[in-house]
């Protein structure tokens, strides 16, 4: 796997890397006469090659439950720098506890699964980010379960969403795709990873009305070989799908020994430009002559403009009169607040 020191983020590349072995494959690969790094290895450079960007991981692990599965997902995780790890099928229930599951230096937010074997998602993230669970699944979901997230990386805001869908049907993502949707327009950074069970490596009527769904939502789905492996089939079931393509700095997928699923990952940018400073002017009332203007509407000097003469005919009088005297006030420097401004009206 080559990494650029220098990533364009308009042209972001794809790596495969399923001919490396993971760090726990029973029988490492060595395409090149020497020993392959491993999975933890491979991801510890690609952050430590873009540094101060947003680093996340997929991976359909097939469980997490301690003390084995959980082992093979810390083996991988620990060490790596990355910022966000989202997990498929977390095989989660309530009796085990969040301690049990813990890796230093991430938080965890879940929802599992109850009733049925299998399923859940589970979120870890970077100790030092803020973050609200937004929206998730209810724990008796037949099919579908998510965790929405509002994480606040480097002070921007970003909307993340961890979905496994274990038998996509006619409405399965509904649920799912309403409380995205409610969200959407607050965010410049959306995100949403996980495995639908859909292939995306055919072209067929359930794959483009899966696209098409995600287009509507503004999201574009990363391009990646297949990602589920089994003897005699392939297919892409793991997805990444984001808003922004052009934050995109690199993604690709990598194999994991304890899976048939590759995990996938994203390098992102998040940053956001400070915008460009503005001269914004005003007119300048220094020089105004109340008793003038007030003489010019017939009004006591000194009258107050409250919410009571301004709603009488009177009114429009200050209109008529106020835009002429308006185009004849030099631009130079903003309004000030006046005494009358505290108090509810305004004094001329």
């Amino acid at each position: 796997m080559t990494m650029a020191n220098s990533i364009n983020p308009q042209v972001f590349p794809f790596a495969d890397c399923s001919h490396l072995s993971s760090s726990f494959s029973s029988e490492p690969a060595d395409v090149t006469g020497t020993s392959t790094p491993s999975t933890g290895t491979i991801l510890r450079g690609l952050v430590t090659t873009c540094p101060g960007k947003l680093s996340i991981m997929h991976f359909n692990a097939r469980s997490i439950c301690p003390p084995d599965k959980f082992t093979d997902l810390e083996s991988v995780v620990s060490g790596t720098g990355l910022d966000i790890v989202c997990v498929n099928e977390s095989w989660l229930k309530p009796g085990i506890s969040n301690a049990e599951i813990s890796i230093p230096g991430y938080r965890v937010s879940r929802s599992d699964r109850v009733g049925r074997r299998g399923g859940g998602v589970a979120v870890y993230l970077n100790e030092t980010f803020s973050f609200q669970v937004l929206a998730s699944s209810p724990p008796q979901s037949d099919t579908v379960q998510y965790i929405i997230l509002e994480v606040v990386v480097r002070s921007s805001k970003v909307l993340l969403a961890a979905v496994y869908d274990s038998s996509p049907r006619d409405g399965s993502l509904d649920e799912f795709e309403e409380a995205f949707e409610f969200y959407l327009p607050n965010y410049l950074h959306r995100l949403v990873l996980g495995d639908l069970n859909v292939n995306l490596a055919v072209v067929d009527s359930e794959s483009v009305q899966f696209r098409d769904r995600l287009s509507s939502l503004n999201l574009h789905i990363l391009p990646t070989d297949t990602t589920f492996h089994r003897i005699g089939y392939d297919s892409t079931l793991d997805l990444i799908a984001v808003g922004d393509e052009s934050s995109v700095l690199t993604h690709g997928k990598l194999p994991v020994g304890s899976s048939d699923h590759d995990l996938l990952y994203l390098v992102y940018n998040v940053h956001s430009s400070r915008p460009t400073p503005k001269l914004i002017t005003c007119r300048n009332f220094k020089n105004f002559n109340p008793e003038s203007f007030s003489e010019m509407l017939g009004l006591p000097t000194g009258t107050q403009f409250t919410q009571s003469l301004i709603s009488t005919p009177k009114f429009s009088l200050l209109t008529i009169w106020l835009f002429p005297c308006m185009i004849d006030t030099p631009l130079c420097t903003p309004l000030l607040p006046n005494e009358g401004q505290h108090s509810g009206c305004l004094r001329i």
